[in-house]
């Protein structure tokens, strides 16, 4: 799980440089789509990293 966290925190941040950079091999990045995908990230990344927290203290069920 903490593998998954940090793989998406790594994806947002890329996302974020590429939006930040206007990167031109990817022409087609909407500033909407990207948005959306960075809170897609972010949420999967907050879940992961709860769901290993809990993991960890053995409070999951």
């Amino acid at each position: 799980m903490a593998l998954a966290a940090a793989l998406g925190f790594w994806l947002a941040l890329l996302l974020a440089a590429m939006l930040r950079l206007r990167v031109p091999e990817i022409p087609v990045l909407d500033p909407a789509l990207a948005l959306g995908v960075l809170v897609l990230l972010g949420g999967t990344t907050l879940t992961a990293t709860v769901a290993a927290a809990r993991d960890a203290a053995g409070l999951s069920p």
